[in-house]
């Protein structure tokens, strides 16, 4: 029961991720805060040791300095670093964090695609005066990555039901 709570609270996190993502271009840092405390409160309910819930705190921090490189040149921003690195607190360091980079680069990739794709099409009026379409159609704000990163923790998570 714990376990379906948990990975249910993940989801939930992961969709308003998604959602803030889409329509405003950004993750909030109190979402990104809730991550973080959803996962240390989940790691005492379910008994993890210290030594464990440590490790899990140093893949986040590895995984936060090197997302800092894209972050550096200009290719992501500020919340999608410190959303990546808090997923991979609830992953840790091990295959499951290796799967998740691999996903997030994948569906990164294709979401890309599809954003460029998206803008070589006539956008219609109607669309138009929607914000979160608008927002995409526009190259100045770039790419919503936090979409491909939740998908990408979701696939993984929601694979253990």
């Amino acid at each position: 029961m714990l376990q379906n709570v948990q990975i249910g609270t993940f989801v939930i996190f992961m969709c308003a991720a998604i959602f803030t993502d889409l329509y405003r271009m950004k993750i909030p840092n109190v979402l990104v805060g809730m991550c973080l405390g959803g996962f240390f409160v989940f790691a005492i309910l379910n008994g993890m040791a210290w030594s464990d819930i440590l490790l899990h705190v140093a893949a986040a921090l590895v995984v936060f300095l090197v997302a800092l490189i894209p972050y550096n040149i200009g290719a992501m921003a500020a919340g999608d670093v410190k959303f990546i690195a808090a997923i991979a607190l609830w992953f840790g360091f091990g295959g499951e964090l290796i799967a998740f980079v691999i996903l997030l680069s994948l569906y990164g990739g294709l979401l890309a695609f599809a954003i460029l794709s998206y803008r070589q099409l006539p956008l219609p009026a109607l669309v138009r005066s929607w914000t979160w379409a608008a927002n995409l159609y526009n190259p100045a704000k770039g790419v919503p990555y936090g979409v491909a990163i939740a998908a990408a923790a979701i696939s993984l998570r929601t694979a253990v039901l």
